[in-house]
């Protein structure tokens, strides 16, 4: 059984001339730039407005995780069928032959749809609105708390 040996040297030299391997080299230059800038952003908002400045510094900072998490699984949604091609049959899924006989009902479906997204939107303005309540001052008379006024 004949063993071939690669050196790391020429791997590099024959993927230089690669096109994935530029356009990876690129994204990969434009992406550490922009995650460069967008720190020093945060940076500058932190000393220059002080507290005021939190809410500016959190989307900053939250920006290029929320972009790659919906590039990257819109890329992924995208790619999994053509890439699964052949081993995944999605026909029953897609209303192709083979469907099942059982099918969702679409007035159902359209009616929790709009309604799970009022509900995480009325939970959302919920939290967002609920400021932190002091709790009520205790005092305790041989180890039995009375919810009183203390003075």
């Amino acid at each position: 059984m004949p063993v071939e040996v690669r050196f790391l040297g020429g791997q590099l030299r024959e993927a230089s001339g690669d096109g994935l391997v530029a356009a990876l080299e690129t994204a990969f230059r434009v992406l550490a730039a922009l995650g460069l800038l967008l720190g020093l952003v945060a940076v500058v908002l932190e000393l220059l407005l002080g507290g005021r400045a939190a809410a500016g510094v959190r989307l900053v900072q939250l920006l290029p995780v929320v972009a790659a998490a919906v590039v990257g699984g819109t890329l992924l949604g995208l790619a999994l069928p053509w890439l699964l091609g052949p081993a995944l049959d999605l026909r029953a899924s897609t209303a192709g032959p083979g469907a099942p006989v059982l099918a969702p009902d679409r007035a159902a479906v359209g009616l929790l749809v709009p309604g799970a997204v009022v509900l995480e939107g009325v939970a959302g303005w919920c939290a967002a609105s609920a400021r932190p309540r002091r709790a009520r001052p205790v005092c305790r008379s041989g180890g039995v708390p009375f919810p009183v006024a203390c003075s």
